[in-house]
């Protein structure tokens, strides 16, 4: 728990660590998406390539959207990042997730609050940009970057947990997105009160 920044430790409850194979951001994407749908294709050995499959859809099936965010240069290579044919595939370090580039597409597609830990005050959080939280929202989910090379999932307690705001423009509270402001408060705040 020493790659965690101070003000989560008191919140944090277990660690997922997932093995160490180029694909450990995704497989804690994985295995936080399983744990709300353990019938649901993340629960397999293989979750994290869905996860893949996933983020790269989104690309695909919103470009307009994505390009406007990313760029047209900055599209394709996030997708060639992202992207890996088979799920034996080698992973080299350009491969690994970066929270970045997946962090949005994560949020938007999986309509939650991804928010990414580091101990060197480089947390940041994401919301989805284009729908808002649903009648049940889900929690976030919090992927914390350790040692430079190595992503876990860290599972909070239950109610309200700190996190940084989302970085994010004053139109965005009219757009249909907007609500996740009023839906995160909590933690924001908390967050705020903390640091």
């Amino acid at each position: 728990m020493e790659a965690l920044p101070t003000w989560i430790v008191k919140y944090a409850q277990t660690a997922y660590n997932p093995p160490p194979d180029g694909n450990c951001g995704y497989h804690c994407l994985a295995h936080a998406l399983a744990h709300d749908n353990p019938e649901g294709p993340y629960k397999s050995p293989n979750g994290w390539f869905q996860v893949r499959q996933d983020l790269v859809r989104e690309l695909d099936n919103q470009p307009h959207t994505w390009r406007r965010l990313l760029g047209e240069k900055d599209l394709q290579v996030v997708r060639e990042r992202i992207m890996v044919p088979t799920p034996d595939s080698p992973v080299d370090t350009n491969k690994w997730l970066s929270r970045l580039d997946a962090g949005p597409l994560a949020a938007e597609v999986y309509n939650r609050p991804v928010i990414f830990l580091s101990h060197d005050g480089g947390s940041m959080t994401f919301v989805p940009t284009s729908k808002a939280p649903g009648p049940k929202p889900k929690g976030p989910i919090f992927l914390c970057f350790a040692d430079g090379c190595h992503w876990f999932l860290l599972n909070v307690k239950r109610g309200t947990a700190p996190f940084p705001s989302p970085l994010v423009s004053r139109a965005f509270s009219k757009s249909p997105a907007g609500p996740w402001l009023q839906q995160i408060e909590g933690s924001t705040k908390l967050y705020s009160e903390m640091t």
